[in-house]
């Protein structure tokens, strides 16, 4: 009886997700979304109840019910807005000026060029406490889940997707590319942005960027190339 249920809820949300959402649902599911992420970062996803997203968000349970099946369903979409909100924030950093391009090959202005880059690539990083705690929650929850098939998978993929081609491209402006593939160096990067998230709060320093600051030009100069060669 109660797969019954879950089914039928499941149809019903699938079709309200099909129709044009009404302004007013817009605000309910952002209002939802955002009490979830608040949430998610003070409590983590496993402390969290449908009713504590309720309560933060001051709706009823029917409103959640009415826009999400379930809280799978709901940390899927979460996820989706998140990495949505990453996206656009990324593109935007990119997208102020271009990195310049410095002309000779000396090692100085080599690591000139590539602190720019580096500086851009700091931009469009989301770097924050919560970024990282909220980060860790669908990180646990992913890997408990096993399943590649939902947004926090693919929001997670289409990001470094999108932030590999940016790099590529940027890296070819200064007349440079990398010698690992693109979505390797992606995922270089983001494990040096993670490391320093974590030396920064374990620390309790303020400045969760130091040590991302102190690496990345180096690293980027260590695992790049002329386009020459």
């Amino acid at each position: 009886m109660a797969l019954r249920a879950h089914s039928i809820r499941r149809e019903t949300i699938a079709k309200l997700a099909a129709a044009p959402l009404s302004a007013r649902r817009k605000r309910t599911r952002a209002k939802l979304l955002q009490a979830g992420s608040i949430l998610f970062v003070k409590k983590g996803i496993l402390g969290t109840s449908v009713g504590d997203i309720c309560d933060e968000a001051g709706f009823s349970r029917g409103a959640f019910y009415s826009n999400f099946a379930d809280m799978d369903h709901f940390i899927q979409n979460l996820a989706d807005d998140q990495w949505g909100r990453i996206l656009d924030t990324t593109m935007d950093a990119f997208a102020e000026s271009d990195v310049p391009s410095i002309d000779g090959t000396s090692d100085d202005k080599t690591l000139t060029s590539t602190k720019l880059l580096a500086s851009r690539i700091l931009a469009a990083l989301p770097i924050s406490r919560d970024f990282y705690l909220l980060l860790t929650e669908f990180s646990t929850y992913l890997a408990r889940a096993h399943n590649k098939e939902n947004p926090l998978y693919e929001g997670a993929e289409a990001f470094k997707k999108q932030l590999s081609a940016v790099i590529e491209s940027k890296l070819s402006d200064i007349g440079r590319r990398s010698i690992l593939s693109a979505p390797d160096l992606v995922n270089m990067i983001l494990a040096l942005a993670e490391r320093s998230m974590i030396l920064a709060l374990t620390h309790h320093d303020e400045d969760l960027t130091a040590y991302l600051v102190r690496t990345l030009p180096s690293v980027l100069v260590k695992l790049t190339v002329p386009v020459s060669n």
